[in-house]
């Protein structure tokens, strides 16, 4: 009897063992099949990622030599692409592969012109037949990718921060970086877009840095001695720059409120003097704030500047909201501005006929700056404010003057 429920023991266990070695079996060519899918949806990825660097590459290269015709844009555009691979395999562009036309930016859309007429160029290539490593184990030899770019001619988009006229130069031990005030504060949204910009002469000596491009003005010089994170670009056309309408002083200004401490068209604030600007419009021919002094903004106050200068010394302006955009200084002429010794400053300075503003000494200079001759110099911290950048207008039209 025990021999007889010995025997049947044994048999039910070796039919166990059987069935685990089914499972076992099934189960790795599972794993097996996985692991195959993994590894090619890797291999495509990666493929699909240089692809697409090389299409971003030659359409930017051909983009660069609109001006030298369709013929510099495809020869140009096919020299880049030729110096990638993409899953393995060389990159050759036809002449149908790129394309010129226009943008429309209501609708980002493409549209190519059949005579090559046009300010943008689409590049698009297809790779057909790249190699899977394990798909045919599930019965998938190959694939094809497509991929494209579209590009225009660099200089006219750029993001400036600080934007000169004539001559821009940034000396010593300055940084330049950028930051968004609508999305956080400056540790939060820290970033490098912080444009540099000339429409004449650009210069960057010493042991500055620009976390975003350098950018002079068509036909210009650009001396770098400097670490520019971005691109160094010659503009193809001059950049436009805002302009502020100081002329008329409309009744409704506030100076008024602080007319006891004027003395005709001048405000001087001297050392240990309080003052408050609130929200408005002021109107001066010189403004002079010495250090030690304190100058407290609130709300939204803009500045306005005609015939005389600028001078700020110290860690004397203090705006209240540390919002950028909150406080403007508009120079309408030629009138000199300089900011100095150590501060934290918050605001935008939009002076587009001024023959020197200069930003000296310890500083952190949050906003946006514009000057026709611009100095930086000094142990200086420029935060340009995406939030401003390409929105100068914002801030001129703020002054009656500019609503005629």
């Amino acid at each position: 009897m025990r021999s007889h429920r010995r025997a049947r023991l044994e048999a039910l266990l070796r039919a166990r063992r059987g069935n685990i070695s089914v499972i076992v079996a099934i189960a790795l060519i599972a794993l097996l099949s996985f692991g195959a899918l993994v590894v090619d949806i890797g291999w495509a990825r990666t493929s699909a990622f240089q692809l697409q660097t090389a299409m971003d590459a030659a359409a930017l290269a051909g983009a660069a030599s609109l001006d030298d015709g369709p013929d510099a844009v495809r020869a140009q555009a096919r020299g880049i692409a030729a110096m990638h691979l993409a899953g393995g395999k060389e990159i050759v562009l036809a002449d149908t592969d790129i394309e010129i036309g226009t943008w429309d930016e209501d609708t980002s859309t493409f549209t190519p012109s059949a005579d090559d007429s046009g300010d943008i160029v689409r590049v698009s290539h297809q790779l057909s037949g790249l190699s899977a490593f394990f798909g045919p184990m599930v019965g998938k030899d190959d694939f094809d990718l497509r991929r494209s770019a579209v590009a225009g001619p660099r200089g006219s988009a750029a993001k400036c921060g600080i934007l000169a006229d004539e001559y821009v130069k940034v000396n010593g031990n300055v940084d330049v970086d950028s930051y968004n005030s609508s999305e956080g504060t400056y540790a939060e949204t820290v970033g490098e877009e912080a444009g540099v910009c000339s429409n004449g002469d650009a210069e960057c000596n010493g042991s500055a840095t620009i976390y975003g491009d350098l950018v002079y003005g068509p036909a210009s010089t650009l001396v770098n001695d400097c670490e520019v994170t971005g691109e160094e670009d010659e503009l193809k056309e001059e950049l436009e720059l805002p302009q502020p309408d100081c002329s008329v002083p409309p009744e409704d200004s506030n100076n008024a409120l602080i007319e006891h401490l004027m003395d005709g068209d001048v405000l001087k604030v001297n050392s240990k003097d309080v003052v408050t600007f609130v929200e408005g419009i002021y109107y001066f021919q010189t403004l002079e704030i010495n250090a030690n002094a304190l100058v407290v903004v609130e709300g939204d106050v803009t500045i306005c500047i005609k015939g005389g200068e600028v001078k700020i010394n110290g860690d004397s302006i203090v705006n209240t909201s540390g919002d950028p955009s909150a406080f403007t200084i508009n120079i309408e002429d030629e009138s000199k501005l300089s900011l100095n010794g150590n501060a934290e400053y918050y605001g935008s300075i939009i002076a587009p006929f001024s023959e020197e503003v200069k930003l000296n000494g310890n500083m952190d200079y949050f906003g946006v700056l514009v000057g026709k001759v611009v100095y930086l110099n000094g142990n200086l911290d420029f935060h340009a404010d995406e939030d401003l950048i390409d929105h100068y207008d914002t801030l001129v039209s703020k002054a009656p003057a500019m609503l005629q």
